[in-house]
């Protein structure tokens, strides 16, 4: 096993250079079709939340519309030290519960220099480069499998990242965060392991569910070996360190803990959510619904198709299928809240980007991979279509 991560190495391959070239074009057409040149409408604040007469003019505001929860990253990303649910540059946050996620506003905020008036570029830097760093993980895996670099370039075809891409969402650097903590802990880097899956409970606090399943078995084989004192130990208390940190600093501001303000919470009985939002799907028939509706049932179809096909050929590490199995869950038991109109099934990102590793392991005449693409390329070509064209 190569010591260290040597998966940033291949920066200068042909698939690395088209994977730029292709986010390039698709932020550009974005920016272009769908935001008319006008990179913060990617923000996609709304009236709900965003008063037009208090933002600054670099901040567009859609009227009559609450907005999407890219608005409250651009908010936190503005002002990452104002713990507060209170206006801040004309935008508020609809509750504590979103200060639970502070890593990617606050890697935003660093790349625009602590400059408000870059942060709504920034949130789409970040992003982009947390899906090259991704595609790069997955290249190398590829390769030590003997497949093609260009393989790698699978992990992308998961109609989640594009809809985090769009829209400013935290998802992508999440999952960037979760599969490189993942793989350091392969390369027995415990430390950065813990870090890295530190972070991401961090940007999304639903990550703390796989990573606790990854961090149980690790636990369990321990026990069993007899290797309580092991270091390996740090991939799951590290990030139950760092949450506990952040949530005692944000109690410090609040006199609560957002970890526990989300009300009815965001999960219950499995699949309750979806079949109890099946209905209202249906009830306006408009042109661009029906549109959007086609495309929701292409990306659950692919969810579908490709969590099946990677469960047959799963690996052998145990703590990564628990957490495979963990994040499966969470999208299966999602309220039907999420499920009112899920945008491009952002919730199935970490079960999708963990099946296509899982796929890029297998033997290099096995047929999955191929059989994957095939189910979920026309999601994925229809998510990137309606995203260049629809904010």
């Amino acid at each position: 096993m190569e010591r260290g991560l040597p998966y940033l190495r291949q920066m200068k391959s042909p698939p690395s250079l088209a994977l730029v070239l292709g986010m390039i074009g698709f932020v550009g057409l974005r920016w272009v079709v769908a935001a008319h040149r006008e990179v913060s409408r990617f923000v996609v604040a709304g009236t709900g939340y965003a008063n037009p007469l208090q933002v600054p003019k670099f901040l567009y505001v859609f009227p009559h519309t609450d907005g999407y929860d890219g608005e409250f990253y651009w908010r936190m990303a503005t002002s990452p030290w104002h713990l507060t649910t209170a206006t801040s540059l004309g935008v508020q946050l609809s509750s504590t519960y979103r200060l639970n996620r502070i890593t990617y506003p606050f890697l935003a905020w660093l790349g625009a220099g602590g400059r408000a008036s870059l942060v709504s570029w920034s949130l789409i830097i970040v992003n982009l480069l947390a899906l090259f760093v991704l595609a790069q993980c997955a290249i190398t895996i590829a390769r030590r499998n003997q497949r093609s670099s260009w393989w790698g370039l699978s992990v992308l075809l998961v109609p989640g990242l594009v809809g985090a891409l769009s829209r400013d969402l935290a998802e992508i650097v999440s999952v960037t965060l979760l599969m490189t903590g993942f793989l350091a802990a392969r390369d027995r880097r415990w430390w950065l392991s813990g870090l890295l899956l530190g972070a991401g409970v961090l940007t999304r606090e639903a990550l703390l569910v796989p990573v606790l399943a990854f961090g149980f078995v690790h636990f369990w084989q321990a026990v069993r070996s007899r290797t309580l004192r092991n270091a390996e130990h740090l991939t799951w208390a590290l990030p139950v360190l760092l949450l506990t940190a952040w949530q005692l600093v944000l109690h410090s501001q609040l006199h609560q803990f957002p970890l526990l303000s989300a009300g009815g919470g965001n999960v219950g009985v499995p699949f309750v959510g979806v079949l109890g939002s099946v209905r209202g799907w249906f009830a306006i028939h408009t042109v661009h619904h029906l549109g959007e509706l086609a495309v929701i049932g292409l990306q659950l179809l692919a969810f579908v198709a490709l969590t099946v096909i990677a469960w047959r050929r799963r690996p052998q590490r145990a703590a990564e299928v628990a957490a495979f199995v963990a994040a499966t869950a969470l999208v299966v038991c999602e309220t039907k809240a999420g499920w009112i109109w899920p945008f491009d099934l952002r919730y199935g990102v970490d079960t999708m980007v963990l099946a296509w590793f899982f796929l890029l392991e297998t033997p290099a005449g096995d047929g999955s991979l191929r059989r994957a693409q095939v189910w979920v390329l026309p999601a994925v070509i229809a998510t990137l279509a309606l995203r260049i064209i629809v904010i």
